[in-house]
């Protein structure tokens, strides 16, 4: 039985619309979201039962919002996370933090270019939270890999089976 819930936390440039080139060349950000086979698999993923999504991303509200509209087709829809200072060092993982102590979520996904998973077990743990967490950092001028999306899925269905066991 499913009780356990699972946060599944994106960033937005460089993870879900990669970057374009360092050379100049490309398109710029908006036109190049994550392939549709990548899209779809995050979707099955953050469809599952008691799966939230969250986003934590230097990008307002209102642009996120407009993102999962827009360019994701109303997939991926979910909170905004943040922290008191969103632009101070740490605040990615503070703002996970955060979002797990609100939702009671007993384990984490996080895709993010620029995630540090050991600032967030470090954040994690000083709020007194243990849970499992699995960091996914998606080469920025790539985003999010179709190879990525499956691990995070295997990643919570391996979470829910091991929970099911133990009860």
């Amino acid at each position: 039985m499913r009780g356990a819930q699972v946060l599944v936390v994106f960033d937005v440039d460089g993870t879900i619309s990669p970057l374009p080139p360092r050379d100049g060349s490309g398109e710029p950000m908006w036109a190049t979201p994550i392939p549709e086979s990548v899209l779809a698999a995050l979707q099955e993923l953050t469809t599952a039962p008691d799966v939230l999504v969250g986003w934590v991303t230097s990008w307002s509200p209102g642009m996120v919002r407009s993102l999962t509209e827009r360019r994701l087709d109303g997939r991926l829809d979910g909170r905004h996370l943040h922290d008191d200072d969103d632009w101070a060092r740490g605040w990615r993982a503070r703002a996970v933090t955060k979002a797990v102590a609100i939702t009671g979520a007993q384990a984490v996904v996080w895709f993010d270019d620029m995630a540090v998973r050991a600032n967030l077990l470090r954040t994690l743990e000083r709020a007194g939270l243990s849970l499992a967490v699995l960091v996914i950092r998606p080469d920025e001028y790539t985003g999010i890999t179709l190879l990525q999306a499956r691990r995070a899925s295997r990643f919570v269905n391996d979470f829910y089976s091991q929970r099911e066991e133990s009860t």
